[in-house]
């Protein structure tokens, strides 16, 4: 799948959607981003981050959202996304 050959940047936590057919990845300090490998086309795709440190975006586009750090995801009910945004001491929704 595209998903083998893309370039990932410090992942670091990953978990599965309630299904478990989707793959949902952070990149830690240099990547910023939420990452999920689409379970129709098996391409990696953005979900959320602009890939630029900060601390912003609560609310608005996920893809203009920036996050500072993030070690972790846990996947809940409904398949909300908790994404531990470390350096700037958040858990982020």
């Amino acid at each position: 799948s595209d998903a083998l050959k893309a370039k990932l940047i410090q992942p670091f936590g990953v978990d599965f959607s309630e299904g478990g057919d989707t793959v949902l990845i952070v990149e830690m300090a240099k990547g910023e981003r939420l990452r999920m490998v689409a379970p129709n086309s098996g391409r990696l795709v953005t979900v959320a981050g602009t890939g630029e440190k900060g601390n912003a975006g609560d609310g608005g586009e996920l893809l203009k959202a920036t996050f500072n750090g993030m070690h972790s995801l846990a996947v809940g009910p409904g398949d909300k996304v908790y994404l531990a945004d470390t350096w700037n001491n958040r858990v982020r929704v």
